[in-house]
C-alpha cells in the first residue's frame, strides 16, 4: 500500500488504521519491554517465548483496550493524517501512553502478588519504560504518515 493511498480512505476506515497501528505499537513495546521478552533472554527457547506471549496476553489486552479507549474519547483519532499535530496532542498522546504503562504495572503486581521492594521497582521501571517506547512509536506513526 502505498503512503499517498492512505489519504483517499474514508474518515472511518483511517481511524481503524491508526487505532490498529496504536495496538501494534503497544504489543510490539509490552513484548520489548515486558515479559515476553524478559522470558526469552532468560530461558533462550522460542517455544518460552510463545508461552510467554500467551500466558501474558490478557495483561496486555486490558492495558491497550483502555489506552485506545482513552485516545479515542479525547479526540487523538480526531485529525488523522495530513493535520495532525503532534504538539496539540502530546499532552493525551503522553496521558494515554502512562496509562497504558501503569494499568500493566497495576495487572502485573496483581498477578504476581506480594513482591519485595526490588522486584516493585523493576516493574515499575519496566512500566515507565514500556509507556516511552508506546509513545514514541504511535507519535512516530503518525509523522511518517503526515
Amino acid at each position: 500500500m502505498n503512503i499517498v493511498n492512505f489519504i483517499g480512505f474514508k474518515r472511518k476506515t483511517k481511524k481503524l488504521i491508526l487505532a490498529f497501528v496504536d495496538f501494534f505499537s503497544g504489543f510490539i513495546s509490552w513484548v520489548i519491554v515486558g515479559p515476553p521478552l524478559a522470558s526469552f533472554l532468560i530461558n533462550t527457547s522460542t517455544k518460552t517465548f510463545l508461552v510467554s506471549i500467551a500466558d501474558n496476553f490478557m495483561g496486555f489486552l486490558v492495558p491497550i483496550i483502555m489506552s485506545l479507549i482513552y485516545f479515542h474519547f479525547n479526540d487523538i483519532y480526531k485529525s488523522t493524517s495530513r493535520f495532525y499535530e503532534p504538539s496539540r496532542n502530546i499532552a493525551s498522546n503522553l496521558v494515554g501512553s502512562l496509562l497504558f504503562g501503569i494499568s500493566w504495572a497495576l495487572i502485573y503486581f496483581y498477578k504476581l502478588g506480594t513482591l519485595d521492594v526490588s522486584l516493585r521497582f523493576i516493574i515499575i521501571l519496566q512500566a515507565f519504560i514500556m509507556s516511552v517506547v508506546f509513545f514514541a512509536l504511535t507519535i512516530s506513526f503518525r509523522l511518517f504518515i503526515k
